[in-house]
């Protein structure tokens, strides 16, 4: 996993060149679905379990804090932080250890699909990696699917669950969500 805070920061540019006036550098354009997967790869998973961790992440990388009633929203009602990106994604801090990645517009296929390898890639001797959730529902005349995993050490009986919703639905206040909280099993 890169950790590379110019690297991160070029992708970003480059996936919201001219929504806010801005020139990207020369780099090509990422999909969303890209940017969200990368945005969760590094602050969430680059801190796992380490919150405070993810938000000394978001302040390097000049991530812009949300405050107000809309982070109150998408927070409902729990403590934490939540930082945008060119308007566009999100980086949501629940409590000490869940971590999120939003995405206003994302291509819900390729997201499920940049998060299943990333997830499936972290499988090694001693690490387990299970599917655990795969569901479709509707909300709000929207349709969503879920798709979770299991991340634990062998024979451990705790670990994390990392999760994908997303929808295809234009009206889906986000079309991708990927999270990661600590989890017993």
């Amino acid at each position: 996993m890169m950790k590379s805070a110019f690297v991160f920061s070029l992708l970003v540019s480059a996936a919201t060149a001219g929504a806010a006036g801005t020139t990207a550098p020369v780099a090509p354009k990422l999909a969303p679905a890209d940017v969200v997967t990368r945005l969760f790869a590094e602050a969430c998973l680059g801190n796992l379990g380490k919150n405070d961790a993810a938000s000394a992440w978001a302040k390097k990388n000049r991530l812009q804090p949300v405050e107000g009633d809309f982070s109150k929203v998408v927070l409902d009602g729990e403590a934490g932080e939540v930082w945008g990106v060119g308007g566009e994604f999100l980086l949501v801090l629940r409590g000490q250890y869940q971590c999120a990645a939003w995405a206003r517009t994302a291509d819900a296929k390729q997201v499920e699909k940049n998060l299943t390898q990333l997830v499936k890639g972290t499988a090694k001797p001693g690490l387990v990696v299970k599917q655990i959730l795969d569901k479709s529902a509707d909300k709000d005349g929207s349709k969503y699917h879920q798709l979770g995993f299991s991340v634990a050490k062998e024979g451990a009986s705790s670990g994390f669950v990392v999760l994908a919703t997303t929808s295809s639905s234009p009206k889906a206040e986000a079309q991708a969500r990927l999270s990661v909280s600590p989890a017993k099993f």
